[in-house]
C-alpha cells in the first residue's frame, strides 16, 4: 500500500487516545505479515516480507517520511504530480468495511482483518477521502 496525504490535510497528527482501525495481514503458518504488493515494491524493499507482526504488543516503530510518488501499487490510484505519498509505516483503515471490502480484492487469498490501535502518542495521517492511516506504529488486537 501506499499513503496519499491529502493537501487538506497535510500534517501529521498525535494521537491523543488510541484510535482503533482495521489492518489487511496475510497469516501464514501462524505469522502475521504485511500485505502489499511486494513484486512492484523496489529490490532494496523486498526485506519488509520479513517482518512479523506482534499481537498485543508495539510493533517496531517506522518514521513516517513524505515522498514525491515514484511508482503506484495499484494502477486505480490517483497521484497527481505534486501529491505527497508514504510507502513505509502501518497502514491501516477507519472502518471494518473498507478493510473488508479491500480484502474482497486481494490478490492473495490468506489475506486477514485485524482490529487494531494506533497507540496514543503515535504519530500518523489520516485521509478522509480513502479512509485510510498510516501510523508509525500499531498494536494488533484481533483477527476478524
Amino acid at each position: 500500500m501506499c499513503f496519499i496525504v491529502q493537501k487538506t490535510r497535510p500534517n501529521a497528527k498525535i494521537a491523543t487516545r488510541d484510535i482503533v482501525c482495521y489492518k489487511v495481514v496475510m497469516e501464514d503458518g501462524g505469522r502475521l505479515t504485511p500485505y502489499y504488493y511486494w513484486f512492484t515494491l523496489p529490490s532494496d524493499q523486498y526485506s519488509l516480507r520479513t517482518i512479523t507482526y506482534k499481537m498485543n504488543k508495539n510493533n517496531k516503530s517506522i518514521k513516517l517520511t513524505l515522498k514525491k510518488p515514484t511508482f503506484v501499487f495499484n494502477t486505480s490510484l490517483e497521484t497527481p504530480k505534486d501529491s505527497k505519498i508514504i510507502y513505509e509505516g502501518y497502514h491501516s483503515y477507519a472502518t471494518l468495511f473498507k478493510a473488508k471490502e479491500f480484502c474482497k480484492t486481494a490478490i492473495y487469498s490468506n489475506s486477514i482483518v485485524v482490529r487494531s490501535i494506533i497507540p496514543e502518542g503515535t504519530e500518523y495521517y489520516y485521509n478522509s477521502d480513502r479512509e485510510e492511516y498510516v501510523s508509525e506504529n500499531i498494536i494488533l488486537k484481533e483477527k476478524l
